[in-house]
């Protein structure tokens, strides 16, 4: 039995719960309390080494710090490993030996600014430099180096590391060694344009890290922090015939170019590339999906991960619970509409739960609260609908009549809506009940006898309207013509004609069918060219009222004379509700 569903009204809910704080907001606050903060500049830097008497003198400790700060802060970001590396004083001090040896080499700056990891024989070319010292050759020789030119203003240290530009820093080493699962103790010296960062050696055991060490993370980016290189490393991992795919969130492919598989000792073995399309513009969020398949010596074969671009701008991620009803064959179907939620939990009253986002359920007649608990990462909501079943069906007429323009009934026409049929009776009618509320399609179908009351006849008006002589003046007899379904009347119709006549073939070409409705109060926009504008063959509305005019014009395909009944099919002048003769010549 079908009921009918009534939405009474809405019974909003809404207990908070308590979550851990969101991922996304937990990535912002981090950016603004842990990057943002650990910028410094030149001024603040105070850096006191002294070329001429080869003093490495002092950087300020803060800045140092910030140094700390900022590594911790990516190390962080990635998720998994360890953000506590601390500062050796030895290696802060050595470090420091190294920067006063490139700034007093590339004083006054030169075209080409020399420095190097110092690791040729006796330390070459480092112990040619001016200001050279075992100290600074090792420092040089175990960290990472970078330059910046006029001043750090623009750009930190440890963010040209991570951003690793240049085709020299395809393997993304530096990233690498900041990243690396094993680090626990680094040293480092900032002067005014020379950075160095010891970190060889100073490891703990085993490895600390979560699945993999990917650079975006799994997880959110902030978008100021985007590179164009990507890397994804596992300790002792084999990426030598591994591959890399990611998609957009809708779906579509984004092209990468693999540019290093490279498993020698700068940290963790990682398998780098560039994808082509990233969008970095966006004020929203932004998530791709990367999967890197056939990783050997790994603990899985395959991953996969998504990356999450974020924009550094407030966003709303509180989760609302909402939800719309509709109803169909006598269930009721509930289509979720919850804003920041990831989980669902139906309650329809009569102690039956659903999981799923969308489900339908069909009630026994009675009033019920409905609800929806809708659970985000940060939070859960409800909201509840009062629904109320009755067992009176809401049932209206829908009838109609297929008949020739001369108003002969066409029985045995098979009559579709939605997905029930049947056959007009003998005198063309079709008719019965249907639920209101909802959508209907009315839709006449027959295609049998194609060869009914088509002869050799029928030619003549078409070659006499092809030829120009006395064109067909009704749109039914154009469209009754055109018995290949080109929109057009041609000799390929006539060909067609006669070869049915003759018995070469028995159905008309293309799929027409042997015969054709039009909804009776469709007015052609153009009569004398009826295919201009396309030819309804159906009705379609939602019942709210009982529909009983849903009549058609039945034309014979190929009956261009109009002989299939026996009389004279007989066309109709555009915009008149009468029917007018149409004398053949």
């Amino acid at each position: 039995m079908k009921y009918h569903y009534l939405l009474l009204g809405f019974l909003f809910l809404c207990p908070k719960h308590s979550f851990a704080q969101c991922p996304r907001q937990q990535a912002l606050d981090n950016y603004r309390n842990k990057y943002l903060t650990a910028n410094f500049t030149n001024a603040e830097l105070n850096w006191t080494g002294n070329i001429r008497t080869c003093s490495p003198g002092t950087m300020s400790e803060t800045v140092r710090q910030k140094h700390l700060q900022r590594i911790n802060y990516y190390r962080e970001l990635v998720g998994g490993l360890t953000t506590n590396i601390t500062l050796d004083e030895t290696k802060n001090r050595q470090s420091a030996a190294t920067v006063l040896m490139f700034e007093a080499q590339n004083t006054p700056l030169p075209q080409l600014v020399e420095f190097s990891h110092c690791t040729g024989i006796g330390g070459s070319p480092c112990d040619a430099y001016t200001c050279t010292s075992a100290d600074a050759i090792e420092a040089a020789s175990k960290g990472n180096i970078a330059f910046s030119f006029p001043d750090w203003n623009q750009f930190q240290p440890i963010d040209l590391y991570m951003l690793e530009e240049g085709n020299i820093n395809r393997d993304v080493a530096h990233r690498r060694w900041i990243l690396y699962s094993k680090a626990q103790e680094m040293g480092i010296a900032t002067s005014s344009h020379f950075n160095t960062m010891w970190v060889v050696d100073g490891f703990s055991n085993p490895s600390v890290y979560d699945n993999f060490i990917a650079y975006p993370p799994n997880g959110y980016m902030p978008q100021p922090l985007m590179p164009a290189r990507w890397s994804f490393g596992i300790p002792d991992a084999d990426f030598s015939v591994a591959s890399v795919t990611m998609q957009d969130a809708e779906g579509f492919a984004i092209p990468v170019s693999i540019i290093s598989r490279d498993q020698n000792f700068y940290g963790d073995n990682s398998i780098v590339w560039e994808p082509n399309g990233i969008d970095l513009t966006n004020a929203d969020d932004v998530t791709y999906t990367v999967s890197i398949l056939n990783v050997r010596s790994a603990a899985q074969r395959d991953y996969t991960y998504k990356t999450t671009i974020m924009p550094i701008v407030e966003k709303d991620t509180e989760t609302v619970a909402d939800f719309t009803v509709g109803m169909e064959d006598g269930e009721v179907f509930f289509t979720d509409s919850s804003t920041n939620a990831d989980s669902w939990m139906w309650d329809f009253g009569n102690g039956s739960i659903s999981t799923d986002r969308h489900t339908d359920f069909p009630f026994e007649p009675g009033t019920y609260t409905v609800c929806l608990t809708a659970s985000g990462s940060c939070g859960s909501n409800t909201t509840c609908k009062n629904i109320q079943v009755t067992e009176e069906a809401m049932l209206l007429d829908i009838e109609g009549t297929i008949s020739t323009i001369k108003n002969q009934p066409l029985p045995n026409v098979t009559i579709q809506i939605n997905s029930t049929t049947q056959q007009t009776d003998q005198f063309g009618t079709f008719r019965g009940m249907f639920l209101s509320q909802e959508t209907y399609t009315v839709q006449p179908f027959k295609n049998d006898d194609a060869s009914l009351g088509v002869s050799i006849a029928d030619a003549i008006p078409i070659q006499r309207h092809i030829l120009g002589i006395t064109p067909i003046s009704s749109p039914y007899q154009m469209i009754a013509a055109d018995v290949n379904g080109s929109g057009t009347i041609t000799t390929f119709d006539i060909v067609f004609l006669r070869r049915m006549v003759l018995g070469v073939i028995n159905e008309f070409p293309n799929g027409v069918p042997s015969w054709r409705f039009i909804p009776t109060d469709f007015s052609f926009p153009n009569p004398t060219n009826p295919f201009e504008s396309g030819i309804p063959d159906q009705y379609t509305f939602v019942l709210t009222d009982p529909q009983t005019s849903l009549n058609f014009i039945a034309i014979k395909m190929g009956d261009v004379n109009g002989s299939a009944l026996g009389a004279n099919f007989l066309g109709r002048s555009h915009g008149l509700g009468l029917p007018n003769p149409i004398n053949f010549k």
